[in-house]
């Protein structure tokens, strides 16, 4: 896989380079009126699982990266990932509850000074991207009847912030 960064702010970043093929997981941010995954894309459906654990936990927690080693919050990384590998696999795209693991583990070892872009965001009083992020694993999984109670849980709370 290829390396994240942090920018200059230190924000997670993907790399130019990062693999992304002509498909990309859609997060509602173009003319379509529903998000959705585009089947047989492993890349994105990895970039996905990337921006719903590191986004949401460090905005909702107002942590670093560093958050990640604290057991319970893992667990939540861990539980967010499978919950968004059965999206991508009921939408298409085989990415498997190992491969899930092997991200959360992945970006678990990152810098722990790293932030993230929606961390970012809300310590700047911005308005986040987290129905962008994690609203069309939500709308995914209540189409293909997945299971997906930690990832609405985390999308709630995150729409409950104050603005």
């Amino acid at each position: 896989m290829a390396q994240l960064r942090a920018d200059r702010a230190g924000a997670l970043v993907l790399p130019d380079d990062f693999p992304r093929g002509e498909r990309e997981v859609r997060h509602g941010l173009d003319d379509e009126p529903e998000p959705r995954v585009e089947p047989g894309e492993i890349a994105a459906g990895a970039k996905l699982i990337i921006n719903v654990v590191t986004n949401s936990l460090t905005a909702l927690t107002g942590r670093r990266m560093e958050m990640l080693g604290d057991p319970g919050l893992r667990a939540i990384a861990l539980d967010l990932a499978a919950e968004t590998a059965s999206v991508a696999r009921a939408a298409g795209v085989p990415l498997t509850d190992a491969r899930a693991r092997e991200i959360v583990d992945w970006i678990s070892g990152m810098n722990p000074d790293m932030t993230t872009s929606m961390l970012q965001d809300r310590q700047a009083g911005r308005p986040l991207e987290h129905d962008g992020l994690l609203g069309p694993v939500v709308t995914l999984a209540e189409r293909h009847g997945v299971p997906a109670l930690v990832t609405t849980t985390i999308l709630r709370l995150l729409r409950g912030l104050p603005r």
